[in-house]
């Protein structure tokens, strides 16, 4: 005997669906989150302060470009 819901169909069919519609939702994500990886997009951020980051590299950069134009 099947299970029927309240307008009559049978449930059975919804059940079995469910998993398949399930599985393909969970695979995009995946997919999704696989390139998101690849891209480097899922990385956590480097700096607490990226403006401050850039501004310590912008100095440290200089020094250098300073120190090489001096010779030895």
């Amino acid at each position: 005997m099947t299970a029927t819901s309240a307008d009559g169909r049978c449930a059975e069919r919804w059940v079995v669906a469910v998993p398949g519609a399930y599985q393909a939702a969970v695979e995009k994500g995946r997919k999704i989150t696989r390139e998101l990886a690849r891209r480097g997009q899922l990385a956590p951020p480097l700096h607490d302060d990226p403006a401050a980051a850039r501004e310590e590299l912008e100095d440290r950069l200089a020094d250098a470009k300073k120190r090489r134009q001096q010779g030895p």
